[in-house]
């Protein structure tokens, strides 16, 4: 059996991620329920209609992840240009990765 050489917890710490503020009092069914919301999109592929959805996902795994600037940075343009016409999407280009996450 493979162990990683790091836990999230270790991870989180080092400069090349950016986590959210509630990282570290995520519980066991949180992580299991975010890993199933991003597997649910991750099935129906094309089919699933992120634009409309995207408020209902980053709100079930977007606490419980760890991001790096380059997934923040695209995620960031993206909820930019696709999403700005929503009140809590106006001006987040204009944020830090860091105060983006948080």
């Amino acid at each position: 059996m493979n162990t990683p050489s790091h836990s999230l917890l270790e991870l989180a710490q080092e400069s090349i991620f950016l986590r959210t503020p509630g990282f570290e009092l995520a519980r066991a069914e949180d992580l299991a329920c975010a890993q199933l919301v991003l597997e649910a999109v991750a099935a129906y592929g094309v089919r699933f209609g992120l634009r409309a959805n995207i408020n209902d996902v980053l709100l079930v795994v977007a606490p419980h992840m760890l991001w790096t600037e380059p997934a923040i940075s695209k995620l960031q343009t993206f909820m930019g240009n696709r999403c700005a016409d929503q009140d809590a999407w106006k001006n987040c280009a204009d944020l830090s990765p860091q105060d983006f996450v948080s």
